[in-house]
């Protein structure tokens, strides 16, 4: 499923490991968001192939259960709800699209998108979905561009 053709599993470190809740602002708020529900969709994956969706968003991964900490902290638990429900499919690897999409990683959106779409080939209500998010995700691209020039 990957793009990287090793036979060699992933080693990946967990790059956010909270203790308190005093070491975080705002910022890093999304951050915990993000990781718990990047965790959350990455255990509806098959074992043999989260090492894989692991090792392309290593950033997000860690072992630690952060739910405890967002509970501690009601706005953030109420915007991670929202974005659960938001990101919410039967297909892991579609939400994981989705996911990547909100939080502006439009590469890695791009990927788990198609492989998705390898999965549901007769599913035309998902594909439309996927391609208009794909199109999104292309002019965001090319805006990007634009605004470098």
């Amino acid at each position: 499923m990957g793009c990287c053709k090793s036979s060699t599993a992933a080693v990946v470190t967990p790059t956010v490991q909270p203790l308190s809740t005093e070491e975080f602002d705002e910022k890093d708020d999304a951050n915990l968001m993000y990781s718990q529900l990047f965790k959350e969709l990455v255990e509806q994956i098959p074992e043999h192939d989260r090492s894989k969706v692991i090792s392309y968003c290593p950033d997000l991964y860690t072992k630690r259960n952060l739910g405890i900490l967002i509970s501690t902290k009601p706005q953030l638990l109420d915007h991670t709800n929202l974005m659960r429900r938001k990101i919410q499919d039967k297909n892991p690897l579609f939400a994981l699209g989705h996911l990547l999409l909100e939080m502006g990683s439009y590469d890695r959106a791009e990927y788990f998108y198609l492989k998705s779409l390898s999965q549901r080939t007769n599913d035309w209500k998902h594909l439309s979905i996927i391609y208009n998010n794909l199109s999104t995700r292309a002019d965001k691209n090319r805006q990007k561009r634009m605004e470098t020039l």
